[in-house]
């Protein structure tokens, strides 16, 4: 073929303009993707149909529509969310935001029992003994709204205040302006809500824990007496001192002392150590292994002070010192007998 374009052929150029655009084409093709594998279709799991057995059954505060709350399950670092419902088509359960009595945003506050529930609540809440006093102690909260911070004093009408500012009293919301009227307009994040369930739950707990061990550790105190040994002269032993409540004046520490230690006087007991704090099973100097070892055979205390900090620990350290024969003998003080001291 010829480079002198002038000189070729009809047929030769024909052929040259072919190659030319074959050449063309190959550059700028794109090139094809593979197919990716044909993979099975993905199935959304089927969401179960609540049942209003499963929820508690309330009604709005301020219309009294009848309104089902429970709560979604928590996943691992969030926090539950209230969900409300109420009877829908074929009177099964619609899940709602507003109240469709009122149109109030809805929230747990915004909830109440029956009548007859409330009335007994608040019967036995009632203390008819004590002084009414002034309210001024300030929760932080937040508009059901919108969320925004606003403080409030939970008096009779409440008071609220711009982000918990004194200077700054408020009667509507300053975001979204809603009115801010009855405590329940506000409400803890759900964050505090699990803190103060978490609070409720522990205090709950220890509750029946006492009520449950109680019996049980006054058992071991009288079996521990019953056992005593004929004579506790020249033995080795230790003093532990229970403070019911804080601030206890040096009076009454320098009073629960005299008692122990005339208690040791007079049985001729030898005084190793004396601790001013509770039994706490992670100190090293109430171990049973390290008691034996610094022969030591008897603990005088005041009442309280091995369940100082927990019942069940204080049950379980008093088992123990029966099984190592170390008696533990318990001296009451006027202090512990008065109504409100842990025991």
């Amino acid at each position: 073929m010829t480079n002198d374009y002038s000189e070729m052929s009809d047929e030769e150029l024909a052929a040259l303009r072919q190659q030319i655009d074959r050449e063309l084409a190959s550059r700028t093709k794109k090139p094809v993707k593979p197919t990716p594998p044909t993979q099975p279709p993905v199935k959304t799991p089927k969401v179960p149909v609540r049942s209003f057995g499963g929820m508690s059954a309330k009604f709005c505060r301020k219309c009294g529509h009848p309104i089902w709350g429970t709560r979604s399950s928590a996943s691992l670092g969030s926090h539950s969310t209230p969900l409300f419902y109420v009877k829908g088509r074929g009177d099964k359960p619609k899940q709602v935001t507003h109240c469709p009595g009122c149109d109030r945003k809805l929230s747990p506050g915004r909830l109440k029992y029956d009548d007859e529930t409330e009335a007994a609540i608040r019967d036995a809440l009632k203390r008819p003994d004590d002084p009414p006093k002034p309210n001024s102690t300030m929760w932080s909260e937040y508009c059901v709204e919108c969320g925004y911070n606003i403080g409030v004093i939970t008096s009779t009408p409440p008071q609220f205040y711009d982000e918990g500012d004194r200077k700054k009293p408020v009667n509507t919301c300053p975001n979204c302006h809603a009115p801010l009227k009855e405590a329940d307009d506000v409400e803890f994040s759900e964050l505090q809500k699990d803190r103060l369930w978490l609070a409720y739950s522990i205090l709950i707990r220890a509750a029946e824990e006492h009520s449950a061990l109680q019996p049980e550790f006054t058992h071991l105190l009288e079996r521990m007496r019953n056992n005593r040994p004929e004579s506790l002269a020249e033995v080795k032993g230790i003093i532990g001192i229970y403070l019911s409540g804080y601030n206890t004046d040096k009076a009454a520490l320098k009073e629960c002392l005299a008692k122990c230690r005339q208690y040791c006087q007079a049985n001729g007991i030898e005084v190793a150590n004396e601790f001013h704090y509770n039994y706490n099973p992670s100190h090293k100097e109430f171990k049973i292994a390290n008691l034996l070892q610094e022969q030591i055979g008897v603990i005088v205390a005041t009442r309280g002070w091995a369940t100082g900090d927990s019942l069940r620990e204080g049950v379980a350290f008093v088992r123990e010192l029966e099984r190592a024969g170390i008696h533990l003998e318990i001296i009451d003080t006027e202090d512990e007998d008065k109504p409100g001291s842990r025991e």
